[in-house]
């Protein structure tokens, strides 16, 4: 098993970040352009996570998501499909996982709602950080203003990995995607409606 997940604190979180961006831009995550990349690669919260993708194809070949030219084919046009529009063989996956905190923003938070709410980015690409989510979750920690704010990880939140991570990843269409997890997070909490946790 090869490590994908880094998590580093630094007080120059910045600076880790240019010289990501400079000697290893594909963990920064998919850009098409420099100018979209510079932005991508912009610290802006005290906790930030970068998440770099991959496709698997039919015959198992494994190529990294990227808008960098390298002079090869990409999945997108090279990879083995099954030509089935509800299945086609090809599965994304997460490559590589960058999270980095700066402890200087981070004086009076305690140690495990940090450990938490790492953990959560680390397993689940949550979106936006700035949104407060509409049930109770640890990703709502750092929100400014969010009444719906964590000490721990929730059962909300334990649900959404439990869909996350229970449904059928072959399948190709997004909403085919939804329903399957949203089944699982009803079979993790079934007491509640988990529906639309993230």
């Amino acid at each position: 098993c090869t490590p994908n997940i880094e998590i580093v604190f630094t007080t120059a979180p910045q600076a880790l970040l240019d010289n990501v961006r400079q000697h290893d831009a594909d963990y920064i995550g998919y850009a098409p352009s420099n100018s979209e990349l510079e932005k991508l690669a912009t610290v802006n919260h005290p906790i930030q996570a970068w998440y770099a993708t991959g496709v698997r194809d039919l015959r198992g070949r494994y190529t990294i998501d990227s808008g960098r030219d390298r002079g090869v084919m990409t999945a997108a046009n090279s990879g083995r499909v099954t030509g089935a529009h509800l299945n086609d063989g090809q599965r994304s996956a997460i490559h590589h996982v960058l999270i980095v905190a700066d402890p200087a923003k981070l004086q009076g938070q305690e140690i495990v709602p940090l450990s938490d709410y790492i953990a959560l980015l680390a397993l689940a690409q949550i979106g936006s950080l700035d949104d407060c989510r509409p049930l109770p979750s640890i990703a709502n920690m750092l929100v400014p203003a969010c009444v719906r704010k964590s000490t721990s990880i929730t059962a909300n939140d334990l649900a959404y990995l439990h869909g996350l991570y229970g449904m059928n990843p072959d399948m190709l269409l997004l909403v085919t995607q939804k329903n399957d997890m949203e089944e699982e997070m009803a079979q993790a909490v079934p007491s509640r409606g988990a529906k639309g946790a993230k």
